[in-house]
Formats: C-alpha cells, structure tokens, sequence
C-alpha cells in the first residue's frame, strides 16, 4: 500500500503542471466549478509539500529532484528492463534530459548501463550498490506525507485514492499524461456490476488493491 501510495503521490507532482490544462479542458461541464478550482488548488498545494520534500532530501543525497526520481523508480521497478523511453514516458521529460541525467548519475557510480549485446545502441539502466543504498535513504522523503495520510480514517484513504485515481485516468484519455500503468488502462480489467475486475488474477478488487503502476499492465488497444 506504502509503494501504491507513493507512486500515485508521485504523479500529483506532475499535476501542478498542468493546471492551466486542467482548468480549460472541454468536458461535459462546460464551465468549471467552484469546487473544481479548489481540487485543482489542493492538488497544487500537495504538489508543493512534494516538491520541498523531494529538495530537501535530494540535498542531503547531493542529487537534485529528478535524479532521485530515477533513483527510487529504479528501487522500486527491479522486475523491468528500465530504458530511457521508459523514463521519459514517466515522467514527461524529453529524452535529451533523461539521458544528461543518466551520464551524471553514471558518474557519481550509482547506476550503470546494461548494453544489448545485439545493439550497441541500447541499453537499459539499474543500480549499482551505491546508488541502492542511496534510494533506500532517498526513499524516506515523504514520511511526513506519509504520516499526515496515516491520520486520515480508512475510508476517507480509500475515497481519495479513488478520486485521484479516476482523475489520472481522465487526463490519460485526453493526452495530458501518458504511460499510465493502472488498472482503468490495462487489457485484463474489466468493470462486473460496477465492481473492479482483473482477468488476469481472475477475481474482483477492491478500489485499496487497484494499481497505478503494475508491472503486468497490457496497454488497451
């Protein structure tokens, strides 16, 4: 739930980008809210207690922010062959970006490069000893968060993480974050009497188990 939590944190920080998109799409509702606007304040504000945390640690780890991203996706993905499309796809930043990151991150020996031995051109990337232990501290900078949602009732968990979940696969169908790997996007889900449903695993969910980052997420066709 721990690692559930923090992904779909993770994603809020990539919503204060887009507010200006958020407050103008063209939906059914043809003008937004009150309520509205106060969701997509709420969210900024989120967005900001990330940002300071995620600063604040990648200072004590002498890494800026999205160097620790990398980091702590590469801690929390070692079942994938993690390449750099795949980083780019994460977390909307342009190839050319992830790649300077990746040489910096190579040469303060916290990862390296798996080359295809059948392409020399490719190569996907993992930790190396140093690099793991600093995602493990890393990993460690949104206990406040963390805490501050501990207090919430389990209900209340549940409702919110349902909301935000819906509200990320919204801004997928409309092109506004790609390389989403949740359920509501995958080919093994299906919605049975209005309750979640995996063919994969061949039993219904509840909304507490659904996944936002699965790694055995087939795109829709």
């Amino acid at each position: 739930m721990r690692r559930c939590w923090r992904a779909c944190m993770q994603k809020v920080i990539l919503l204060s980008k887009w507010k200006v998109v958020i407050s103008s799409f063209k939906t059914a509702v043809s003008t937004p809210t009150a309520i509205d606007r106060k969701i997509v304040s709420a969210l900024e504000k989120v967005s900001q207690v990330l940002r300071t945390l995620a600063w604040k640690k990648a200072t004590e780890q002498s890494i800026n922010p999205i160097q620790l991203q990398i980091l702590l996706f590469l801690l929390q993905h070692p079942e994938q062959q993690v390449s750099v499309s795949l980083l780019s796809g994460t977390f909307n930043i342009s190839k050319a970006s992830i790649s300077d990151t990746i040489k910096l991150l190579e040469r303060k020996m916290l990862i390296e490069k798996v080359y295809d031995p059948s392409d020399s051109r490719k190569f996907t990337i993992q930790l190396l000893a140093k690099g793991r232990k600093s995602a493990l501290e890393a990993a460690l900078f949104d206990r406040a968060l963390l805490s501050g949602i501990g207090e919430m009732a389990a209900i209340d968990k549940e409702n919110l993480f349902s909301a935000l979940s819906q509200l990320l696969h919204n801004l997928y169908r409309v092109n506004v974050i790609s390389h989403q790997r949740m359920c509501q996007t995958c080919q093994h889900y299906r919605k049975k009497e209005n309750l979640h449903y995996c063919n994969l695993l061949q039993q219904y969910m509840a909304v507490a188990v659904l996944q936002i980052d699965c790694p055995e997420h087939l795109a829709q066709l």
